[in-house]
C-alpha cells in the first residue's frame, strides 16, 4: 500500500506541476497579445474617462511586469477571486456559473449513451472477432474517426432541422433541442470506446481463469458476459475517467455548432471580444479537468487493477 500512495502522490504532483505550466503558458499567450485590454473595456455604452483608465490600470495591474500580473492572478484564483469579464463587467465565476449546467448535462448524458451503446458493441465485436460485422465496424470507425464534429453537425441541422423540420436548427428549451446535440457527440464517441472494449475483452480472453471457465463445460456466450467482460471493467472504467475531459471540451465545440447557452457558446462570445479573464478561466478548468482525470485513472489503476498492485509489489521486493 505504500508504494502505491508513492506512485499516486508522484503523480499527483506531476499533475499539479503540469496544470502550472500550462496556466504560465496560457496566461502569458494571452497577455502577449497586441490588444489594450482598457481599450476594449471603453465602449460606446461604457465611455472611460482618462482618469478612469488610470484607475483601473493600477488596480488592475496592467501597468506592472507580466510575472507579476501573473502571481497576482494565480493569488486571485487560490482565494477564489478570478477577476473581472472586461467584456460584461461582472465577476468571471458568477459569469461562468449558469453555463455550467448546460455543459454538463450534454456531456453526461453523451457518456450514458456511449456506455450503453459501446460496451455492449465491443463486446458483440470480441465474439465475433475476424469475422465480417467485426472487420466491417473496424472500417465504419476509421471513417468515423475521419468525421469533424462540426461538419457533421451543420449537416444533421441542413438535413433534419431546415429541410424536413423535425428538429429545431438551435436551442429553443426543451427535449427535442437536445436530440441532435447528444446524437452528434455520441455518434462520434462511441467507436472508440466500443474498439477500446473489444480490445480489453480479447485480452482478457486469452487469461488462465478463462480457460479455466471453459474446461468446466461453460458456453462461450457465458464466459464472455460473466467472466472476460467483468475483468475487462476495470480499464474500461478508466477508460471513461480520462475520457470525461475530451468529451466536455468536445461538447463545447457541439454548443457552438448547435447554440447552446453552455461554456462553448461563453468561451466563443468572450474569444470574439478579447475577454481575457473568461478566457483564461474557462480553458483553465478544462485544462485541470484534463490533467485531474489522467492523474485519477492512474491512481484508480493502481489500486483497481490486480496487475498493477502486483508490479507494485514486485519493485519492492527487488
Amino acid at each position: 500500500m505504500n508504494d502505491i500512495f508513492r506512485y499516486s502522490l508522484i503523480r499527483l504532483l506531476q499533475g499539479i506541476g503540469i496544470i502550472i505550466g500550462v496556466s504560465v503558458f496560457l496566461f502569458v499567450m494571452l497577455r502577449s497579445m497586441p490588444v489594450d485590454p482598457i481599450a476594449l473595456m471603453d465602449s460606446p455604452e461604457y465611455q472611460l474617462t482618462q482618469e478612469e483608465k488610470d484607475a483601473i490600470t493600477q488596480a488592475w495591474g496592467f501597468d506592472q511586469p507580466i510575472f507579476i500580473q501573473y502571481f497576482a492572478w494565480v493569488g486571485g484564483i487560490l482565494r477564489g477571486d478570478f477577476g473581472i469579464s472586461l467584456r460584461y463587467r461582472y465577476d468571471v465565476l458568477e459569469l461562468i456559473k449558469p453555463y455550467i449546467p448546460f455543459t454538463l448535462n450534454l456531456s453526461l448524458w453523451t457518456m450514458f449513451f456511449i456506455g450503453l451503446i459501446a460496451i455492449p458493441t465491443g463486446l458483440a465485436l470480441a465474439y465475433h472477432h475476424n469475422k465480417l460485422p467485426d472487420r466491417a465496424f473496424l472500417f465504419f470507425s476509421i471513417v468515423i474517426n475521419a468525421i469533424p464534429s462540426f461538419w457533421l453537425g451543420f449537416i444533421l441541422i441542413y438535413l433534419l432541422g431546415f429541410r424536413l423540420g423535425i428538429f429545431p436548427i438551435s436551442y429553443e428549451g426543451g427535449f427535442m433541442s437536445w436530440v441532435l446535440p447528444v446524437f452528434t457527440n455520441v455518434f462520434l464517441g462511441f467507436s472508440g470506446l466500443a474498439r477500446f472494449v473489444r480490445s480489453e475483452v480479447l485480452n482478457t480472453n486469452h487469461e488462465r481463469f478463462v480457460a479455466t471457465a471453459y474446461s468446466k463445460g461453460l458456453t462461450k456466450k457465458r464466459v464472455m458476459t460473466g467472466h472476460v467482460l467483468r475483468n475487462a471493467l476495470i480499464p474500461i472504467f478508466i477508460m471513461f475517467i480520462t475520457n470525461l475531459p475530451f468529451i466536455i471540451s468536445g461538447s463545447v465545440i457541439i454548443e457552438m455548432v448547435f447554440g447552446l447557452p453552455g461554456m462553448g457558446m461563453l468561451l466563443l462570445n468572450c474569444t470574439q471580444s478579447l475577454d481575457f479573464p473568461v478566457v483564461q478561466t474557462l480553458v483553465l478548468f478544462i485544462s485541470v479537468l484534463v490533467v485531474m482525470c489522467n492523474v485519477l485513472g492512474d491512481i484508480a489503476t493502481a489500486v483497481l487493477d490486480p496487475r498493477a498492485r502486483l508490479s507494485f509489489k514486485r519493485r519492492a521486493a527487488a
